[in-house]
């Protein structure tokens, strides 16, 4: 999300995700880049980010400019984080990385993740950065194998030496399938 003219909030954000599609049990790591050309120091500085459902924060994951620096605050939804940052001077750009789950839950098509940096008693706001990561479903939940064997014996000792499987056995569930 770009504004037509970046530079008339003073504080410039762009989002980006390192992969453009993932399904659940995947990680993804998030890119914040935030730009200070306000004119004026950027202090109290804070990054909310609203996380899409289905993604889990990875604790000790963030980093600022390369350096690791402390969790953010995750609010009671688990899907809000709100990273509090060192003050940015004039003309300085910062990067925020950090990595999150796609966990069990997930809906597939578009995640949207969104997130807004603010400064100066909230009279410095960003543009909403965001990024999008389609979450495809994973083969296994819309087919399932089933394995096994099926064995001519006993009923009271099914694992006994002299069983024998059968071969060419088809097996049908409740539904038919």
């Amino acid at each position: 999300d770009i504004p037509l003219d970046p530079g008339a909030t003073g504080l410039f954000l762009v989002k980006e995700a390192n992969k453009q599609v993932a399904a659940i049990g995947d990680f993804l790591q998030y890119r914040l880049n935030l730009a200070n050309s306000s004119g004026v120091l950027a202090a109290g500085m804070q990054l909310v980010d609203t996380l899409p459902p289905g993604m889990r924060y990875q604790r000790g994951s963030t980093t600022v400019d390369g350096n690791p620096v402390a969790d953010p605050l995750i609010g009671p939804d688990g899907r809000t984080l709100t990273f509090t940052l060192n003050d940015i001077a004039d003309g300085v750009v910062i990067d925020v990385r950090y990595v999150v789950e796609v966990a069990a839950g997930v809906r597939s098509g578009d995640a949207v993740n969104r997130a807004v940096a603010s400064a100066n008693g909230d009279t410095l706001v960003s543009n909403q950065g965001t990024a999008v990561v389609r979450i495809k479903r994973d083969f296994v939940r819309n087919r399932n194998i089933l394995m096994g064997r099926v064995i001519a014996d006993d009923c009271d000792a099914p694992d006994s030496t002299r069983a024998t499987g059968l071969e060419g056995v088809r097996i049908y569930l409740e539904n038919g399938t």
